[in-house]
């Protein structure tokens, strides 16, 4: 009877989702919400001037890699223009 015991704590185990192997995906979907943010952001920060400064803050990663890779600038202008 006491040899069963360890087989049934490694189904357990098995069963039980792993909660190492789920931080990527928060990190990518956090990553990829960081950025689409930043049209609605500009949009609530033209709307409302008091906040432009906070919108400069958060989202000074973003315009250091707009001066900093040119590819990514039509991207990121068409983006923001659809925002606006």
């Amino acid at each position: 009877m006491d040899e069963l015991a360890p087989a049934a704590r490694e189904e357990q185990n098995d069963t039980r989702p792993r909660r190492r192997a789920r931080w990527p995906y928060w990190v990518c979907l956090l990553f990829f919400l960081y950025v689409l943010g930043m049209g609605p952001a500009e949009k609530f920060a033209n709307a409302y001037p008091a906040v432009r400064p906070a919108f400069q803050i958060v989202y000074f990663p973003m315009v250091m890699l707009y001066h900093a890779c040119p590819p990514i600038r039509p991207a990121l202008n068409w983006y923001l223009r659809f925002w606006r």
